[in-house]
């Protein structure tokens, strides 16, 4: 769904975002966890415009995010006409996830606590299990110092997207990438079947690796330089 909208953005053939339609409709029907792609779709046009073009139209990924938050609306209050009544939406237990009868509020110092693990799941990957449940994993509250370590560390990439907006577009569209679904998988806004998993960060780990690349590149960009500036002192030395 996201590589033909991301086409779509591009050359503008329609029977790209019919299919990018299509693909939203069969993926919602099959794990309804896939709207939270729509919010990249305004990140994708920003990639776009960074390498393809020097004017940028904001209609085009504006236009086809609201169409399929329009499909999401329609598909959730008809989801009962489409599924089988024997087959109810699955509840989850306090076993798979501790945070079923925390009230809004109480799941934000948690949530922080799981995104800050996913971070270091990221950057550290080990110990692994199959298994991040109940009494598995660490559930803090605010009289902890994680959710304020979590909380700073994510202010510190909101702050830059704001600014490297308009200087570094890849680096806003991969911190970008990064942060959506770290949000969406952190149980702050939708419970999911298990504090934390690996599978979750799959798209994380897009966003993640592209900003590891770049900075890899700056590193070396930047040793590089001050190579060749110790040369250059002694030459002229």
């Amino acid at each position: 769904m996201v590589f033909k909208c991301k086409k779509y953005s591009i050359d503008k053939k329609p029977h790209r975002l019919f299919l990018c339609i299509l693909f939203f409709i069969l993926g919602f029907l099959t794990k309804q966890s896939i709207y939270y792609y729509v919010a990249v779709l305004p990140f994708l046009h920003i990639l776009n415009f960074s390498f393809f073009s020097k004017k940028s139209n904001w209609k085009v990924p504006g236009y086809t995010a609201l169409i399929l938050i329009l499909l999401v609306v329609f598909l959730t209050f008809s989801k009962d006409l489409l599924l089988p009544t024997q087959h109810p939406g699955r509840k989850y237990f306090f076993y798979e996830n501790p945070l079923i009868d925390s009230s809004f509020l109480s799941r934000i110092p948690a949530a922080l606590t799981i995104s800050l693990y996913n971070l270091k799941l990221l950057v550290w990957p080990f110990v692994l299990s199959y298994y991040y449940g109940y009494n598995q994993v660490a559930i803090h509250s605010w009289n902890n110092w994680l959710p304020y370590i979590s909380l700073l560390l994510h202010l510190a990439m909101i702050f830059i997207l704001i600014k490297y907006f308009r200087h570094n577009k890849f680096l806003v569209f991969a911190t970008m990438l990064y942060l959506i679904n770290i949000a969406a998988i952190s149980n702050v806004f939708i419970l999911l079947p298990g504090l934390i998993a690996e599978r979750f960060l799959f798209f994380a780990s897009i966003g993640y690796s592209m900003i590891l690349a770049y900075g890899i590149i700056k590193l070396f960009e930047k040793l590089m330089w001050i190579q060749q500036g110790n040369k250059f002192y002694g030459l002229t030395y």
